[in-house]
């Protein structure tokens, strides 16, 4: 059978959401496109909801590639990104090359996503819609730190995610206003072992649009529920939820 790469970008997308919807799903093939993921060496960063997720050019390089084809040209000793590197560097008009901060990114993802990466030198294709991400909007891996909430600095936003300075106080406020009890489902989680109950903080608007962070713009949820504002397929009704309850809790 014929290899047939990716011809534009849209085919090149295509590809980077089987991969990532499969592995922010509960699909039985979720462990094996991660395990792709955590052995890459040349990614294509791509928002994900509010995420940067990473795609593997060997996977992305073939025209409507999928689990069980990517798994008979691994068997073939077909797939090799050697051959789609430079096919995805033609269609997006950049070389692929290493960059810090998308490394930094690069291994933050891999922990979300529950993976140790190889320890393999990296590169990155880069796009107006990663470095807008990097420049002026947060980044939900960090978010995900309960303490990381809060800063009114202009340096600080100019950062890339997951720079956030953490105003203790700002989560202090959230968390008390909280009392224990998760805002959106109203559930009582497991407590830590000074006996307070676990709680996140999470962002509701992203600093881009929001301005001077503060804790009208923040609100605790439990672990299940915030993940779910992130990774679950309902991510953007819950944002217009979390902003219409943040509304009435100032009133």
């Amino acid at each position: 059978m014929k290899t047939i790469f990716v011809e534009s970008l849209s085919d090149i997308e295509r590809n980077v959401d089987t991969l990532i919807n499969a592995i922010h799903s509960d699909s039985q093939d979720r462990q094996k496109f991660a395990d792709w993921v955590k052995a890459g060496a040349v990614f294509y960063p791509y928002q994900f909801g509010r995420i940067i997720a990473f795609a593997p050019s060997r996977f992305i390089g073939y025209k409507d590639n999928s689990r069980e084809n990517h798994e008979r040209l691994i068997a073939n000793r077909t797939a090799d990104g050697k051959d789609t590197n430079p096919v995805i560097s033609k269609i997006v008009g950049s070389k692929n090359a290493h960059d810090t901060r998308l490394e930094q990114a690069f291994q933050r993802y891999c922990s979300l996503i529950g993976v140790e990466p190889y320890n393999k030198k990296r590169s990155f294709w880069t796009s107006s819609r990663i470095v807008h991400a990097f420049n002026s909007q947060f980044s939900a891996i960090d978010d995900i730190d309960e303490t990381e909430v809060g800063n009114d600095s202009p340096e600080y936003r100019r950062r890339m995610a997951g720079s956030y300075v953490r105003d203790q106080e700002v989560r202090k406020q959230v968390l008390k206003r909280a009392n224990g009890v998760c805002e959106y489902g109203g559930c009582v989680t497991f407590k830590k072992e000074n006996g307070h109950t676990y709680l996140e903080a999470h962002h509701v608007i992203s600093l881009s649009e929001q301005g001077v962070d503060k804790h009208s713009n923040v609100i605790a949820l439990c672990p299940n529920h915030h993940r779910e504002a992130h990774f679950g397929e309902k991510w953007q009704m819950l944002q217009d939820e979390f902003i219409q309850m943040l509304k009435k809790l100032a009133s």
